[in-house]
């Protein structure tokens, strides 16, 4: 393939991305063979177990029978655990391979998500035989095998489309909020039917949000999973709708008499909201879908830019980061920063700046949370 390049096409290379789209998002699986991605994820380290968790920095996740039964240890006990057969997890492994991260911009652009949009990048090592059991997620997952042999059992969720919550079949029993939408009784093993997918060395597993899936490593195995935190519309939209209704104070005040044990409240809880009901539904009326898919972007004006020669460091309350930037990053940053009015691509455009070349930019600061999609 040529001139190929981090993103969604290198991983489903012979498949189109338009091909992907039609017939496998966003709930059906899809197994490649081929290993068109590798030339780009040339990170020795990811390849070497021993090599990348003696050099690993942070904290190790080490899960026992299921994904949610876990504990945290440093990485040469990680190595040690992983050698006695465990399996273990690299949560963030971008964070120390900045070069992934450049990864999880383009696929989260090329998914057509929200740059607000969480992702981050996984690498797990499964030890000979060990075993996950069957469980169900709600981020999307686009799965690397680096090393090894593991093979997926992977089955549609009719139980639960699209959870909102994560279950495995080691729980007691589904949370809440599953049970409010469950279509039947959830099963305590694998669905029947299951298919089954080899992943070796150079295979590429999209894992759709919401599917039953377990797996066993046939070998030591290390795979590299790309994790999506999806938004649901639902989410979406109570999110939009709060920003739109906070604008009125009536909708500000304290929300007594709803959710508590004091009885002696309840009337004056119920009459509070029964005045603002009609205020709800005309606030629906009134939104359009501008109102909710996020087309702009605002600066906050918490942040604090200093320009240094290259060096070009946002601050914020909770953190900040310092970017070495080319001439035209600086030029960028320095736009943001005096900036105003929210803006959109179009305004950016206007104004000279190739939007598609700041994109890992923007999404840093989107996650500092110096940018915020309205």
């Amino acid at each position: 393939m040529e001139d190929v390049q981090p993103g969604l096409a290198a991983l489903l290379h012979p498949v189109d991305v338009a091909t992907f789209l039609t017939e496998h998002w966003p709930d059906r699986h899809l197994h490649l063979a081929g290993d068109s991605w590798r030339q780009l994820i040339d990170i020795p380290d990811l390849y070497e177990a021993d090599r990348l968790l003696n050099r690993w920095s942070g904290d190790v996740s080490v899960f026992l029978d299921d994904d949610y039964d876990r504990f945290t240890v440093n990485g040469p006990l990680a190595l040690r655990l992983f050698r006695r057969g465990t399996t273990v997890g690299l949560i963030g492994i971008q964070n120390q391979y900045p070069e992934l991260g450049t990864w999880l911009d383009r696929l989260g652009f090329d998914l057509g998500l929200s740059i607000a949009s969480k992702l981050y990048g996984i690498v797990f090592l499964s030890a000979r035989g060990r075993r996950m059991e069957p469980h169900f997620d709600t981020n999307l997952n686009l799965v690397l095998q680096l090393t090894g042999h593991k093979r997926w059992w992977l089955a549609p969720n009719t139980h639960a489309p699209f959870p909102t919550r994560v279950h495995t079949v080691a729980m007691a029993g589904p949370h809440q909020e599953l049970v409010s939408y469950l279509n039947g009784a959830m099963p305590t093993a694998m669905p029947e039917g299951a298919a089954v997918v080899d992943l070796r060395p150079g295979s590429f597993l999209f894992l759709p949000p919401g599917i039953w899936h377990a797996t066993e490593a046939l070998e030591d195995s290390i795979s590299l999973n790309f994790v999506v935190r999806l938004e649901c519309w639902a989410e979406l939209v109570c999110r939009k709708l709060h920003r739109i209704l906070i604008q009125d104070v009536a909708w500000r005040k304290p929300a007594r008499g709803a959710g508590t044990l004091n009885q002696a409240v309840y009337a004056a809880g119920d009459a509070a909201l029964e005045a603002l009901l009609p205020m709800l539904r005309a606030a629906v009326d009134r939104a359009g879908v501008a109102d909710f898919v996020g087309r702009a972007l605002g600066c906050s004006k918490h942040a604090r830019f200093r320009f240094e020669g290259s060096l070009v460091t946002v601050d914020t309350l909770k953190n900040g980061a310092t970017f070495d930037c080319s001439d035209a990053d600086a030029r960028f940053l320095a736009w943001i920063a005096n900036r105003d009015e929210p803006f959109t691509l179009s305004d950016l455009a206007q104004h000279g700046h190739d939007w598609e070349g700041f994109l890992s930019i923007i999404t840093t600061l989107t996650a500092m949370e110096v940018l915020y999609v309205l």
